[in-house]
């Protein structure tokens, strides 16, 4: 599966799991991590890059997570509805 993300900080590297932080149905496993765009802002907010990836990522059940794993929050973006303006 391939997700595109905006991601803020250091990518992921292959190995590593996303996984949410709230009530998290699966997890995934990092495959590969493509850069989008070669274009990098900054977030005065969070004080750190945000970059554009594509990320190769493999489902697996959350009880499948090794200990020790590296583990990044993941959030999915709110999808806009249907037939909306």
């Amino acid at each position: 599966m391939k997700l595109r993300a905006r991601w803020a900080g250091p990518a992921p590297k292959v190995g590593d799991y996303l996984m949410s932080e709230v009530r998290p149905r699966h997890a995934y496993r990092v495959g590969e991590v493509i850069n989008v765009s070669s274009k990098v802002r900054w977030d005065a907010e969070k004080k750190t890059e945000v970059r554009l990836l594509q990320i190769v990522v493999d489902r697996v059940a959350t009880t499948a997570v090794p200990r020790g794993a590296r583990i990044h929050a993941w959030k999915w973006d709110r999808r806009a509805a249907k037939g909306a303006p």
